[in-house]
């Protein structure tokens, strides 16, 4: 086994080759910081050429569900389209409308939808959404129940 090598040289380790090593994926030492993917975290935007959209948005709530979705068009027809939420702490929480910019696309118009949801014990009277135009207060439609 002392002769088998990473493809990519010696300097990335090969834990599963390694035995009685304490911490068996030493993410540290790979990543640095110790987190194996550092924008994996909850709501936060993954790398990549990202930039504010513009849509129109609406909202509604049933019961403790609450969804807010937003239309439009894109220039791309390969353009990822995302409501990302906040990381500010406030109730009911903020979203900000972004598009993932292809590095080659074809340009054309396609429309999207997408659409976040959270939960809510009370009744949510609107939500905050910013996009490119700045920011947008959405009217929660109370569906009945």
């Amino acid at each position: 086994m002392s002769d088998l090598k990473p493809m990519g040289g010696d300097n990335i380790p090969w834990p599963w080759l390694r035995r009685g090593d304490d911490d068996a994926i030493p993410w540290n030492k790979i990543f640095g910081d110790g987190d194996p993917i550092p924008w994996a975290k909850k709501d936060a935007v993954p790398p990549g050429r990202w930039e504010p959209g513009i849509a129109d948005y609406f909202a509604v709530q049933v019961g403790p569900f609450v969804d807010v979705t937003a239309q439009g068009m894109v220039s791309y027809s390969n353009t990822e389209v995302k409501l990302f939420r906040s990381a500010i702490t406030v109730f009911p929480p903020e979203y900000v409308l972004l598009f993932q910019l292809p590095q080659i696309g074809l340009p054309m118009q396609k429309p999207f939808t997408v659409t976040a949801s959270f939960m809510a014990t009370e009744r949510v009277s609107k939500v905050v959404v910013w996009d490119k135009k700045g920011e947008h207060d959405v009217e929660v439609v109370q569906a009945p129940w």
